[in-house]
């Protein structure tokens, strides 16, 4: 990687817009105007505290894969083109590929914003398009089989109830307790996004809760009694009643199944980016663009009928 001389960094912050020399900055193990010391810099910000336990944890460790190999290279090394390559370098998983892009864009836009640096390289650099609909829906038959297997009273069917009747990501659904229901409403802040969402208590959730021996703060404990320390930590688990339940989907599936169900439905887009949480409308539109191409297909499909 060829430095360029416009990627400059500043060794101060801010200190050219104040005129003064800001407050010392908790000093990093790696050398100053290194890509090591950007991140550094970086998972000690507001900016990388204010995001959600789950992007945190994941986002730290494509950090340290990073720093592993790059933490030496000087700031000024950063070019788009050697970003561009190590996309390229993860192509064969765009997952991966997709997520290394994020964490550079992420770091380098707030060394931007920050004063540490006056260049984002990453600024121009696209995504790779993927293909994959993400995770798939659930079906009626999948819910059939996963009740059958897990009765009302057990902690794995409570888990599929929370999850079916509030639509709740599994960082949510980890986290949701008795401090959450009042009045027959469940009133719950989104970690993703800081939504506020307000549900009704469905009677199958409230016959489920009433059903098994939840715990105090949470709803989902372990065998131990002992709340999930991560939604990873209960996303394991639901894996495991899953496949004694012969179900091949995950716990997302779930809300994507509810997401299919309510715009089939006739839900409107702002009525459902009240229940999912969603900030957007993106979701919304997506899912009722795909149910109403499903009804004009149905609706209009006796005209290719041959006599």
């Amino acid at each position: 990687m060829q430095h360029q001389s416009k990627f400059r960094v500043h060794g101060r912050y801010n200190a050219a817009l104040s005129g003064t020399e800001q407050p010392a900055k908790p000093r990093s193990r790696h050398s100053q105007n290194t890509l090591g010391w950007l991140f550094d810099m970086y998972e000690r910000s507001a900016k990388f505290a204010a995001l959600s336990e789950g992007t945190r944890r994941a986002r730290s460790n494509i950090i340290k894969a990073i720093i592993a190999k790059n933490g030496k290279v000087h700031l000024g090394e950063i070019t788009e083109k050697a970003i561009r390559k190590g996309r390229e370098k993860r192509s064969a998983t765009p997952e991966a590929a997709n997520n290394f892009l994020k964490t550079m864009k992420a770091a380098l836009a707030w060394g931007v914003d920050s004063g540490l640096i006056d260049h984002d390289p990453a600024r121009n650099v696209k995504k790779i398009p993927t293909k994959t609909d993400g995770f798939v829906p659930w079906t009626e038959e999948d819910i059939a089989a996963f009740e059958a297997t897990h009765p009302l009273g057990t902690m794995a069917r409570l888990a599929l109830d929370i999850i079916l009747c509030t639509s709740f990501r599994r960082k949510d659904g980890h986290l949701l307790g008795k401090q959450h229901v009042r009045d027959g409403v469940i009133r719950y802040r989104t970690s993703k996004q800081g939504v506020w969402v307000e549900l009704p208590l469905q009677p199958r959730l409230e016959q489920s809760i009433e059903a098994t021996e939840t715990g105090d703060l949470t709803f989902l404990v372990t065998q131990r009694g002992k709340h999930f320390s991560s939604a990873s930590s209960l996303g394991n688990t639901f894996r495991k009643w899953c496949d004694e339940a012969g179900v091949t989907k995950s716990i997302h599936g779930i809300r994507k199944f509810n997401a299919e169900v309510v715009a089939e439905g006739g839900a409107t887009e702002s009525e459902m980016m009240a229940l999912f949480g969603w900030q957007t409308a993106d979701m919304a539109t997506l899912y009722s663009r795909k149910a109403n191409r499903g009804k004009l297909a149905r609706r209009s499909a006796h005209l290719l009928n041959r006599k």
